[in-house]
C-alpha cells in the first residue's frame, strides 16, 4: 500500500500529491507551487510497513516526471523519459517497493484527422496518468502527433491496456 505520495523538486522541496481528483497535483497542497515550478524530479511514499521508497529521475538538468498512484493505492504510475525509457512508451508502472514492473505502451489512437480538425499523426507520449471516477481505470493524456491536441483513454487497472472504445480528444 503506498502512503503519503509526495514529489521532489530539484531543490528538494517535497509537496504530497493531490489526490483529490483535481487535474493539478500541484493545486492545494503546503509547496505545491515551488514543487511544480522548480520541477519534479522524483517521487518519494511510504508502504504500510512504514518503509520510505523513492524514484528519481536520472538526467534531472532539462526533465522533469509525473507521477500518480493508481486508485488502489498498491502501484505507482510515473511518466518520464531517460535512455531506456523513451516517447511515445515513456510511462511505467513501479510496485509499491519502487521498481519497474511493466512499462505502459502508447495505444493506437482512436480519433481520427479526417475533415483537418484534428492534427494528423499517431501518439506521440504520454502527459498525464490520473484517477478516473471508475476505479478499475485511470485516465491517460496522450499528445497527438506535434501539436497541442490531447487524446484521452481509460487505462485498465487489471493489466495495464488500455479500453479500445472510450476516447475524449481536447486542445491544451
Amino acid at each position: 500500500m503506498i502512503i503519503e505520495p509526495k514529489y521532489v523538486s530539484r531543490k528538494d522541496e517535497v509537496a504530497l500529491i493531490n489526490l483529490n481528483g483535481s487535474t493539478n497535483t500541484f493545486d492545494n497542497v503546503e509547496n505545491g507551487l515551488s514543487v511544480h515550478n522548480e520541477g519534479a524530479i522524483g517521487v518519494k511514499w511510504k508502504t504500510e510497513n512504514n518503509k520510505e521508497v523513492s524514484f528519481f529521475i536520472k538526467d534531472t538538468e532539462f526533465k522533469v516526471l509525473s507521477a500518480y498512484p493508481t486508485p488502489d493505492m498498491r502501484f505507482m504510475t510515473v511518466i518520464y523519459s531517460d535512455e531506456e525509457i523513451k516517447a511515445p512508451n515513456n510511462a511505467v508502472v513501479l510496485d509499491e517497493n519502487g521498481l519497474k514492473i511493466y512499462q505502459i505502451f502508447a495505444p493506437e489512437r482512436l480519433s481520427i484527422s479526417e475533415g483537418g480538425l484534428l492534427p494528423s499523426g499517431k501518439l506521440t507520449g504520454f502527459m498525464d496518468l490520473r484517477w478516473s471516477e471508475n476505479t478499475c481505470f485511470m485516465l491517460a493524456d496522450l499528445y497527438i502527433g506535434k501539436s497541442d491536441f490531447i487524446e484521452t483513454r481509460l487505462l485498465r487497472m487489471t493489466d495495464f491496456q488500455f479500453d479500445q472504445r472510450y476516447f475524449r480528444t481536447w486542445r491544451l
